[in-house]
């Protein structure tokens, strides 16, 4: 499948590719995408069912995989570093499993390999309350998500996913009934094939429970030559609670990636 994405620098720089999370889209990291491109070329992606993508009943990460991929092939892009986000970095995650060469390098964060239990229940309970063809503006679907996520934050980030249509009412731009259905594959394991022995850096939140002592062992599995960092005071969302310290870490972790091949 042939992803929406969102392209910023120069092509002949490398290429870095964002994945985003759980009902985000590339627009989530359109400043942070911006101030990679200044030496970067950057491609920011809306996974299937998310954002501008196309919609399908199908929802698992061999799938999503290969649409990255096909993504790539289709815009001549050769080998790229892959940063991903929660369910992109899931994403991110088995592209290297299944398309080891077209990675040299990887960034995962505040996600780990393993199978999740499910987290967002309450989450569709809000989703599914908005009646989207009949309230009148955002401020109305706010106020019966509301009863459901106290936090302002998260309505707002979650509100952003909500368009006007041509007949003037509301919409969803993710695909609600397909993630549900698929929302076993999406807290699911990540597909292992082989460990991937290319540089790879996993990044928690001090404040979140994603990544933990646990899940260690696992990464290393997969990932022999990961380093796994951790951010003080930044909970889930790194790109937000802690912009300025990974705008930074991609940085650096590209330009030693560079040094070290040449092969992109």
């Amino acid at each position: 499948m042939q992803l929406f994405y969102r392209r910023y620098g120069q092509t002949h720089q490398p290429t870095l590719v964002i994945l985003h999370g759980l009902f985000g889209s590339s627009d989530n990291w359109h400043s942070l995408a911006r101030a990679w491109s200044k030496q970067f070329h950057v491609i920011a992606m809306d996974l299937r069912n998310h954002g501008q993508s196309p919609h399908t009943d199908t929802m698992d990460y061999v799938s999503m995989a290969k649409d990255v991929y096909e993504t790539l092939q289709n815009n001549h892009v050769r080998c790229c570093v892959l940063l991903g986000h929660s369910m992109g970095g899931k994403v991110a995650m088995t592209f290297t499993q299944y398309f080891p060469e077209q990675c040299t390098g990887l960034m995962v964060l505040d996600i780990a390999p393993r199978r999740y239990e499910p987290l967002h229940q309450w989450v569709f309970e809000a989703l599914k309350a908005v009646p989207v063809k009949a309230i009148k503006d955002r401020k109305e679907a706010d106020a019966i998500m509301a009863k459901f996520i106290p936090q302002i934050a998260i309505r707002q980030f979650l509100l952003k996913n909500l368009k006007r249509t041509k007949e003037g009412t509301f919409q969803w731009r993710f695909n609600l009934d397909a993630i549900i259905k698929n929302y076993h594959a999406i807290v699911d394991v990540v597909p292992f094939v082989q460990p991937w022995h290319g540089p790879t850096l996993f990044i928690r939140g001090e404040l979140s429970p994603y990544i933990q002592e646990k899940d260690k062992a696992q990464i290393l599995t997969y990932f022999p030559k990961a380093q796994i960092k951790t951010y003080p005071k930044a909970g889930h969302w790194i790109h937000v609670d802690a912009r300025e310290t990974l705008l930074k870490e991609v940085e650096i972790f590209f330009h030693e990636l560079i040094q070290e091949t040449s092969r992109c």
